[in-house]
């Protein structure tokens, strides 16, 4: 089975069933499918060869889901691209792609124009709206119109004999520096992660699924699922609280997927009863650990469980989840997905016993074969198959895993394991605490120390040193965060993740400015220091030269200068240069010749 398949067979199951609900325009799988052939045969008659890459630059819009689809149909490798990269970012990864063609807004001409066609004068340029008009291309192929495409192409199906092993697309990691890793996904990969996801949450045709993850991270959650179930999916690309619940109730959305924070964003809503949620059944909440507390808070509010997962981009999506009905513990990650191998990689590379620490390693038909151009970085983390995810995690009896926090992570206070996931449950279980993130801070004594920051409940004003203390009843004294920095927000990457990076850089910086200040202070007291030696040289020399019977002697040395400086020279030991001693100490033999006794 691939995704085109997938498509063919809703197509003809459910012609005029609603595939794509968005504000703006709605699609039938008919009109959907003819469409992704239009499209398709587009690309193909551009020159489009199988395996060719193609780069999309679009909003979360129903063009994005025909370009995804219409690619893949075609026999090519869809590539999306984060619309928040920096210029210089996106023309490193145009070079790392060398896309045959690129589908993009309008509103990004001016940017392709500079970074992309000097470098790629070949690359065909496809535009959504009325992009190519008023417009003149520096390159030899003019933009071209996506709406003139779909208008004029048939609306045949191609029939590239696409197989499920065929790379589908380059599912890219939503890494917060440098350039993130492009996941190399299969037609096997996305087909099996979804059925996995599909059994695990007990999802049907009649499903309507809202996914809140923007559309260059992990953009087939947004419509493979309701694809291959029949269902409909819904295009929503905000953020804002009333906007999401409106189109909860107005579509009649039944599952959710989202990072946690949004789940959050939602809870005054829920409490002021201003929305009927009531269509709501399946709050799948990844990305991010969900604390118990926050778990509870959403099942009283609105009467349903919380279902947090696990996923990655290399696992092609979730691979832990919690079910809708069955067992459940609050503060873990769920079971295993159908079609996932997880198991925890102790100490020696052996299997870790029921509560210890390890490793997470997947391993299964969803997991991906490695990344993009990467051959480096897929030998550090793929190993006969497996994924070595770098979550430090464990895992009880009843099968439920529980995440520690990332190898990269864990800090050493004085030669002992801190997980600051860990930390963050403590803090997050504060009735005055709305969000918790926790860093490592260098520390001289202790080689490293915990630092906290906080956001605090609405009219709510934390006590420190009751932190400190609420903390110290439930962890061991060195787990306990050293500074807490109370914040009106915390940063957050594009997926709604808090930005630990971003965090520990501004601690970072923050100690280097604590750290310079007092370089400086200590300079000065050098300074002083100098200057206090200088007068007492002085002091030393018109002695001296009170001495001499001949006055006329105009150092206090019967050595000549440049023997004098010659001697001190060849008791430096650095940084300072011999050059500047030299120079510094001519002139202060020179002031031996102001000094009268």
């Amino acid at each position: 089975m691939t995704l085109d398949r997938l498509l063919d067979r809703a197509c003809q199951n459910h012609p005029e069933k609603t595939a794509i609900l968005s504000r703006d325009q709605n699609l039938s799988y008919r009109q959907l499918n003819n469409q992704v052939n239009a499209l398709a045969n587009g690309l193909l008659a551009l020159g489009l060869p199988r395996g060719g890459v193609v780069a999309m630059l679009l909003p979360k819009t129903p063009a994005a889901v025909v370009t995804f689809l219409a690619v893949i149909r075609a026999g090519g490798v869809i590539a999306p691209l984060n619309l928040r990269l920096k210029p210089d970012t996106l023309r490193v990864a145009f070079h790392h792609l060398n896309p045959f063609a690129i589908v993009a807004d309008a509103m990004y001409q001016p940017l392709l124009a500079k970074h992309l066609i000097p470098h790629h004068p070949h690359c065909r340029i496809i535009l959504t709206g009325n992009g190519t008009a008023g417009h003149v291309s520096p390159s030899p192929q003019a933009p071209l119109a996506l709406d003139s495409l779909l208008s004029r192409e048939s609306e045949r199906s191609p029939s590239p004999n696409t197989g499920e092993n065929d790379i589908a697309y380059l599912n890219y990691t939503s890494g917060t520096t440098g350039i993130p890793k492009g996941a190399i996904t299969t037609h096997r990969n996305l087909i099996w992660n979804t059925r996995g996801a599909v059994e695990m949450l007990k999802m049907d045709s009649r499903d309507v699924h809202l996914c809140m993850f923007p559309i260059y991270a992990h953009p087939h959650e947004i419509f493979c699922r309701s694809l291959y179930l029949g269902g409909t999916a819904v295009l929503l690309d905000s953020m804002y609280p009333r906007t999401i619940a409106r189109v909860i109730e107005q579509f009649q959305v039944t599952c959710v997927m989202a990072v946690p924070p949004f789940f959050r964003s939602l809870f005054p809503l829920g409490r002021s009863r201003e929305f009927d949620f009531s269509s709501l059944r399946l709050a799948e909440a990844g990305g991010v650990y969900s604390p118990p507390e926050m778990c509870k808070e959403f099942e009283d509010i609105f009467q349903r469980r919380f279902l947090p997962v696990w996923g990655s981009t290399e696992t092609t999506g979730i691979a832990l989840a919690t079910a809708p009905d069955g067992e459940y513990r609050h503060g873990s990650m769920g079971r295993s997905c159908p079609g996932y191998e997880v198991t925890i990689q102790g100490p020696g590379g052996r299997e870790a016993a029921p509560e210890e620490a390890g490793e997470m390693v997947v391993s299964g038909p969803g997991v991906v074969q490695g990344y993009f151009n990467l051959p480096a970085e897929t030998d550090a983390t793929f190993h006969r198959g497996a994924w070595h995810t770098g979550d430090m995690v464990r895992k009880d009896e009843a099968g439920f895993f529980y995440f520690l926090g990332r190898r990269s992570g864990l800090m050493k206070v004085a030669g002992l394991k801190v997980y600051p996931s860990e930390v963050e449950t403590v803090l997050q279980g504060h009735p005055q605490i709305e969000e918790a993130a926790v860093i490592a801070l260098p520390d001289e004594l202790r080689g490293e120390v915990p630092k906290a920051f906080v956001v605090p409940k609405p009219a709510v004003t934390l006590d420190l040193k009751e932190v400190r203390d609420f903390c110290r009843v439930q962890l061991a004294d060195y787990k306990v965060p050293s500074q807490i920095e109370i914040r009106a927000a915390l940063p957050k990457t594009e997926t709604g993740k808090i930005s630990h990076a971003e965090l520990a850089q501004e601690a970072l910086d923050a100690l280097a400015d604590d750290e310079a200040k007092s370089l400086e202070r200590r300079v000065h007291a050098i300074d002083l220091k100098i200057l206090e030696l200088l007068n007492a040289r002085v002091e030393l020399v018109q002695r001296i030269m009170s001495y001499r019977e001949r006055n006329d002697q105009p150092l206090y040395s019967t050595l000549q200068g440049n023997e004098i400086i010659a001697r001190i020279i060849e008791e430096n030991k650095g940084p300072i240069y011999d050059e500047a001693v030299e120079e510094i100490f001519r002139k202060i033999i020179a002031l031996d010749l102001l000094i009268q006794p």
